[in-house]
Formats: structure tokens, C-alpha cells, sequence
């Protein structure tokens, strides 16, 4: 048992080692030096035994023959003398074949690192493609580095500064245009485990995944999962609405993310918004996309609350226009539905309206600054609390914070916005992850009297094994196929009260015994077999048609469905009815039709 639990992070700690010992090292000054110390020490070495071997001898040279004595040993020659040999040559004639044969090594390892990058390259597996070595790819490469994955690097300006820095961290670097196959195939992007486009333009980044798809096809390909960064929230929940329409054969789950959007959502999980008890009253000083995105989430943020007694959010906004709310919450009606909005110009009036929180996000570092000491300036003393979001990292953040001010005063954080949204956990986690994370949700919670150790799938999404995350992953890419069964189809939120109004009981029967019917197939591929439930030994006694569950089970996948009105929402999206007129020929009209499509897949 214990073997085999330690048996997957040792084969991947193995395999990261030998990714990186590929590495063009050649390329680092300090290992140069190292190098050049590391010549003279057993150049000295030598000079002091040769001399200590002529004194024996009554045969002292002059330092030029010692010293070219010492020299002909990185050669392996000159090393054998007569008598005792002092321990000072003895390492010095072993350690200076070593050192002359590292230093080849790295010399030929720099002269011809196309070729060996070429090489590893056709040897990649389960890596991460990056495409696009902006700010975002960047701070996404170091981040992905740093916790061991091997990372190939795609752009198309091959006198990107940052190109030599992804190379001398670890990055393989591949220079053409991320769309073409050609290009794709050279990055091994049919072999890789991730493809990440951010490339800065919307149209190339789905054109990107759309080139990753068809190379995914290929049937030795595994499954590739890929992620567009798309600044366009509309073009973000069609494409996303389209993938999860899309679910069936075929070796790719495509997702698309707003760096954005991923930043805001980790802001309110650092510098939550809402109080436990009492009215929440939440200010935003900026303009920009930074303020639009943290306006919408906190709108939605209150209307996953459920039922309360409180009533709507109270937001100031100081910065973005009347116009640009009305546009706003035009798109998005749960704005309206969810927040009292009050615009107010000046920052002494926001002040004044003694708000819990106020999230200052301009869009200039130096004004994010003037602008968060003002408002504590105006603030006096009251409770509230200054968040200050900086577009990434900077010295001005630890200065803002140690900031001295007076007792009473409102407290002030710094947030760097681009700093955690490019962090792995957070860019990598599209729409469909997002789905599939709040369905492992909804799974521990119908479970309380569970524990990890009795179900492994108990155990915090962090901790949940690979095969459990994918099995999440095909629930949540499986929405579109129950949607379609019922007459419905994903599309993005228009109605936050038609959005939450929950199924009749024969559509959510009808979906439970299709994600009955999906959850049997992929349990199937996985290797499970009916037996006793055994985990460890992938066996479990539910592998049977619906009708053969207990109603207890049945609940389960009951649960899920009833769930979905409020996940899609969390998200943007939302169970359209589909047009008469549109053709359904691919949706299956039997549970047979419906298993075998499963099964072939």
C-alpha cells in the first residue's frame, strides 16, 4: 500500500529531474565560474604535489615546468611519477580529467543546444505548451517551474527578451507562429498535457487551441487539455458555451479564462467582501476592465448567498461612468438584480458614505497609490478597510503597506492582481474547471459522514488524485449532453431568476439517468469493475443499469442535476431552451443509443 502511494511522486519527481538535467547550463555565468575556480584549485593542487615529488627527488624544476606538468593532467598525462605520490597530485590527476571533461561537455552542450533542444523535444511528454511569452505567459512559465513541470514556450518574435530568460530557467523555447500545426508539432503539442494560449489576441488564442484540436486527434495523442485567455467576456461564454455543447469523441477538453476575471476571483477569496452578519456596503475606486470584472463578481458573489434578510448590495463606484454601468448590467442583469449602485465622483463624498470595504484598482501604479493614501486620508476614523490592487507586483506594494498612519485609521493590504492570476492554480482553472471543482462541492457535501480515508474522493480538490479531478472534468464537460435531452442548451446568463428556477421532475429525471448512464462509462474506461465497493481495487457495486440502483443512489444523481441552475449561474452561463428549429439529430433518443455513445467513446 505504502509502495504504492509513493510510486507516482517519485516516478515524477524522476521525471522532472531528467527534464531539467537537459538543461544548457553552458549558458550560466556562475556556473562558469564555478568552473574557472574549480581549474585553478586543481591546476594549484598539481604545481604543490610536483613539487613535493622533485623535492623528494632532489629534482626541483622551475615553477614554468611545475606548472605545465600540472596542465598536461587535464589531458590525463604527466600524472605518473615515481615513488610516493602526495595526496595533493593524487587528487589533482583525478579531478582534472573530470573538470576538462564537464567543461567539453558544456562547451558542446552550448555549441549545438538547437540540436539537444530538438531532441528533447521529440522525447516530451505530458509537458505544458505556452504559447504566447508576453507578461501573462511569463509569469505563468516561472510559476509552472517552480513546482516541477516542464514547460515549452511558443512565440513568434524570436528577439523577445524574455525568451533568453525562459531558456536559462528551464523552458524550452519554439519560435513560429502558435497557430500553424507545423509549429505545434515541433512543441510536441500532440504529446503535451496542457496547451495555454496567450497570445494577446483573442482570434489567435481560440485559433490556437482550435490547431491544438486537430493534433490531439491523433491516436497516440493523450488528452490534451488546452486554455485560451480571451479578454472578450461575450466571445469567452460562447466558445465555453460551445465546448460544453461539444462533449463526445475525442482526446481534447478545450476551456477558455479571463486573466482578469481569474485575478478578481482570487482577490475576494484573499480580501473577502462581506461580512458574516449585518449589511454589506462594499466601494470600488478605479476604471478599467479591473473594476467592471470586480463589480460583476461581487454582484454575483451576493446573489450566491441565497435568501437573506439583507437585502441588495450597496456599491459605491468612484470612477466608472453611469454609462458604463447601464452597459454593464445591460449584459449582465444580475448587477441590477443583486447591487444597489450609487456613482460618486469624489473621494472624500466615498469616504463619507463609510463603506466596510473599498477596493481602490486604477490602472497606474503611481495613481493606485495617491489614490489609496487619499482615501484613507478622508476616511478619518472609520473601520473600513482599503484594498489596493496593483496590476502586478511592485516595491510600491511593501511601501503602501508599512505606510505609517494613525490609530483608528482604516487598515490597508496590497493585492497584485497579474501576480496570482498567472499563478497556475488560478490561470489554468477555465469555466469548465470551475463546473467541475463546484460539483466536487456539491459531492462532499452531500457526503458529511464520509472521511477521507474511507473515500478517497473526500478529500479537498488540491489533494484529489488525477484520475478523480479528470473524472469531475468529463461531469462537468457532460452538461451540454443532459441540457440537450431536456429541449435546453448553454448559453450565457440573461435572467438570474429564470437561471435559478429549478427543472420539473421529469427533466431531472431524464438527466439523472444520462449522468447515471456517463458516470458507469467512465468508471468503465478507468478499469472499474462491480464488486464490493473497494476504492483501492477499483471495484464498486454500481456499475448497473438505472433501474437496478436503490433510491438512495438515485438521489445522488438527482442531487447533481437539481444543482446545475446555480453552478452555470456562478459562472456566467445558463440553461437556454433551444430553438424548434434547431436540429437535435445528435442527441441520442434512447438510454441504449445513450449508453452506447458513452461506451464508444
Amino acid at each position: 500500500m505504502q509502495l504504492r502511494a509513493w510510486r507516482a511522486p517519485l516516478k515524477r519527481a524522476l521525471a522532472v529531474r531528467r527534464w531539467r538535467s537537459g538543461r544548457p547550463l553552458a549558458t550560466s555565468g556562475v556556473l562558469w565560474a564555478v568552473i574557472g575556480i574549480a581549474f585553478v584549485v586543481v591546476g594549484l593542487l598539481g604545481v604543490v604535489g610536483f613539487t613535493r615529488v622533485q623535492q623528494l627527488q632532489d629534482t626541483l624544476e622551475p615553477l614554468s615546468s611545475r606548472l605545465y606538468l600540472s596542465l598536461q593532467l587535464f589531458v590525463l598525462q604527466s600524472g605518473v611519477v615515481p615513488g610516493p605520490v602526495p595526496w595533493q597530485l593524487e587528487v589533482a590527476r583525478f579531478a582534472a580529467p573530470v573538470v576538462a571533461g564537464y567543461t567539453l561537455l558544456l562547451t558542446l552542450a552550448a555549441v549545438f543546444y538547437e540540436q539537444v533542444a530538438a531532441l528533447r523535444l521529440r522525447a516530451a511528454r505530458g509537458h505544458v505548451v505556452v504559447a504566447g511569452l508576453g507578461r501573462k505567459g511569463w509569469l505563468l512559465v516561472q510559476g509552472l517551474l517552480r513546482r516541477g513541470e516542464p514547460v515549452v514556450v511558443i512565440e513568434t518574435d524570436g528577439s523577445a527578451p524574455e525568451l533568453e530568460a525562459a531558456r536559462r530557467v528551464g523552458a524550452l523555447v519554439v519560435i513560429g507562429d502558435a497557430r500553424s500545426p507545423q509549429t505545434q508539432r515541433r512543441a510536441g503539442v500532440a504529446r503535451a498535457g496542457q496547451l495555454v494560449a496567450l497570445t494577446g489576441v483573442d482570434a489567435t488564442n481560440v485559433e490556437v487551441l482550435e490547431a491544438g484540436r486537430g493534433l490531439a486527434r491523433h491516436p497516440r495523442a493523450g488528452t490534451l487539455r488546452g486554455v485560451a485567455h480571451l479578454e472578450d467576456p461575450e466571445l469567452s461564454l460562447l466558445v465555453c458555451g460551445q465546448e460544453l455543447d461539444r462533449y463526445g469523441p475525442g482526446a481534447a477538453r478545450l476551456d477558455v479564462v479571463n486573466v482578469t476575471a481569474a485575478g478578481v476571483r482570487k482577490l475576494l477569496g484573499v480580501h473577502p467582501p462581506f461580512q458574516p452578519q449585518g449589511p454589506a456596503h462594499v466601494a470600488i475606486v478605479g476604471t478599467g476592465a479591473t473594476a467592471r470584472e470586480l463589480a460583476l463578481a461581487l454582484a454575483r458573489s451576493w446573489g450566491t448567498r441565497g435568501p437573506t434578510t439583507e437585502g441588495r448590495l450597496r456599491l459605491t463606484v468612484s470612477g466608472l461612468s453611469s454609462r458604463c454601468l447601464v452597459a454593464l448590467g445591460d449584459r449582465h442583469p444580475e448587477l441590477a438584480r443583486f447591487a444597489e449602485i450609487e456613482v460618486i465622483a469624489e473621494l472624500a463624498a466615498v469616504a463619507a458614505s463609510r463603506p466596510n470595504v473599498a477596493y481602490v484598482c486604477p490602472a497606474v501604479a503611481a495613481d493606485v497609490v495617491s489614490t489609496a493614501l487619499a482615501l484613507r486620508r478622508c476616511s478619518g476614523d472609520s473601520a473600513c478597510r482599503i484594498v489596493v490592487v496593483f496590476e502586478e507586483g511592485s516595491g510600491l506594494e511593501q511601501l503602501l503597506e508599512r505606510a505609517p498612519h494613525c490609530t483608528g485609521a482604516p487598515s490597508m493590504v496590497t493585492f497584485g492582481l497579474f501576480d496570482e492570476a498567472c499563478d497556475p492554480d488560478v490561470l489554468l482553472t477555465g469555466t469548465t474547471e470551475l463546473l467541475a471543482r463546484a460539483l466536487h462541492r456539491t459531492y462532499l457535501d452531500a457526503h458529511p459522514d464520509r472521511g477521507p480515508e474511507e473515500d478517497p474522493a473526500r478529500r479537498p480538490w488540491v489533494q484529489l488524485p488525477e484520475t478523480l479531478r479528470e473524472s469531475n472534468r468529463d461531469h462537468a464537460a457532460h452538461i451540454g449532453i443532459k441540457l440537450a435531452a431536456i429541449g435546453r442548451t448553454i448559453g450565457p446568463l440573461t435572467d438570474w431568476d429564470a437561471a435559478h428556477r429549478p427543472f420539473t421532475n421529469d427533466e431531472i429525471e431524464v438527466m439523472a439517468r444520462l449522468e447515471h448512464d456517463r458516470w458507469v462509462a467512465e468508471r468503465r474506461r478507468g478499469g472499474w469493475r462491480p464488486g464490493p465497493r473497494d476504492p483501492q481495487r477499483r471495484r464498486t457495486p454500481y456499475l448497473v443499469p438505472w433501474e437496478e440502483l436503490s433510491e438512495e443512489i438515485r438521489g445522488y444523481d438527482r442531487l447533481f442535476v437539481r444543482q446545475l441552475p446555480p453552478l452555470l449561474a456562478s459562472v456566467g452561463l445558463q440553461a437556454h431552451h433551444r430553438s424548434p428549429h434547431r436540429d437535435r439529430s445528435d442527441v441520442p433518443s434512447s438510454r441504449s443509443e445513450r449508453a452506447r455513445t458513452l461506451e464508444a467513446r
